[in-house]
């Protein structure tokens, strides 16, 4: 079963992705705050890294994502008084090979 024409054709006006994300000549990913994490998550954090030599901002996102797991979908953040969103939370570890990303 062939896909229809309009499918064929968008993929033909793609365009090339932009790969100087890519380069080396960048500049070094900011250092990641710890010292706004409450104290039993920054301490936590900081024996994680010692420990599995994985950096603080890959450890810190899986704190994230625990917190944001334990709080469910019945948890809303206030932004103003007559703004809430649901706590919703999307997170990707990124880094080079060896990096601890995974």
């Amino acid at each position: 079963m062939s896909r229809p024409v309009e499918a064929r054709k968008s993929k033909d006006n793609w365009r090339d992705p932009d790969l100087s994300i890519l380069d080396r000549r960048r500049g070094p990913v900011p250092v990641v705050p710890l010292a706004l994490l409450p104290n039993p998550w920054r301490d936590w954090t900081t024996d994680t890294e010692r420990a599995t030599g994985a950096p603080a901002d890959y450890v810190v996102q899986s704190v994230l994502a625990g917190v944001a797991a334990m709080c469910g979908a019945g948890v809303r953040v206030r932004v103003t008084p007559a703004w809430d969103e649901p706590l919703v939370l999307w997170l990707a570890a990124v880094g080079e090979a060896s990096s601890g990303a995974s």
